[in-house]
């Protein structure tokens, strides 16, 4: 049977110690962010990921825009458009393992579409932010 690994994190999540450690600081990032998850993610919990992300922005009253394009039915393979995803469940290239990445093939296509037009449209506006960014400073 396909395992899904993103509970794994999870359950690692519940030491809050362990996870404050383990965190990117990204209170640091200096620029505009998006951000992209995957709702039915098997890998790991991206959607959650970019929620505590988004979260931390926040609470850092991070100067710059961020985004976040939620895909709240597609698994791991969102990936850009117009690559085809065979398979949803794969054997892991360095484990071995077989896992179950989530999603449906037409759900992570859709979703691959769907977020590269959000992600063009917000770097088309990138310059905007930059300067808007310079402003405030």
């Amino acid at each position: 049977m396909p395992i899904r690994q993103d509970k794994a994190f999870l359950d690692a999540m519940a030491n809050k110690e362990f996870l404050e450690k383990a965190r990117i600081p990204v209170e640091r990032v200096n620029g505009p962010v998006i951000m992209v998850s995957a709702g039915d993610d098997g890998c790991w919990p991206s959607e959650v990921f970019c929620e505590m992300i988004e979260e931390r922005f926040a609470a850092y009253k991070h100067p710059w825009p961020v985004e976040h394009v939620r895909n709240p039915l597609a698994g791991h393979s969102v990936i850009f458009p117009y690559i085809p995803i065979n398979e949803t469940v794969v054997t892991h290239p360095v484990s071995g393992l077989v896992m179950d990445y989530g999603g449906t093939m037409a759900r992570n296509a859709r979703a691959g579409r769907e977020s590269w037009a959000k992600i063009t449209e917000f770097m088309r506006r990138a310059p905007e932010y930059y300067a808007q960014g310079a402003a405030k400073r």
